[in-house]
């Protein structure tokens, strides 16, 4: 009995711990009512859309990746916040241009993406 009221607390517990994740400067990773995850601004401002499949950080990027949630881009494609300077956050639509900010911000690799979902990025 012990051990299914256990196992009752941790399945309860377990998803309130995955719906929110603090980052840095202000920005939260949050959890929809549909199960998809996206990124605020300490100002309530959606910076990444809920679509994020990974996502991962450093002191100075957020770094995720999406689905496409557009008709003119990669079914699967990188975004990114530039923490440093404050600005918006960077789509690189398709892999070629992803390949051009790995080159311009080669930090940016350096970065560890953490799944969210059962899905692959490139």
């Amino acid at each position: 009995m012990k051990l299914l009221r256990l196992i009752l607390l941790f399945a309860v517990l377990l998803p309130v711990q995955v719906l929110s994740m603090d980052l840095p400067r202000g920005h939260v990773l949050k959890q929809n009512d549909r199960g998809e995850y996206y990124v605020e601004n300490s100002g309530k401002i959606t910076m990444i859309e809920p679509s994020i499949i990974s996502i991962g950080y450093n002191k100075k990027w957020i770094l995720a990746c999406i689905r496409n949630t557009a008709i003119d881009s990669d079914e699967k494609r990188m975004v990114f916040i530039n923490l440093q300077n404050g600005g918006g956050t960077t789509d690189t639509i398709n892999r070629d241009n992803w390949k051009r900010f790995e080159g311009i911000y080669p930090d940016l690799t350096e970065i560890t993406l953490k799944p969210l979902q059962d899905e692959t990025c490139p």
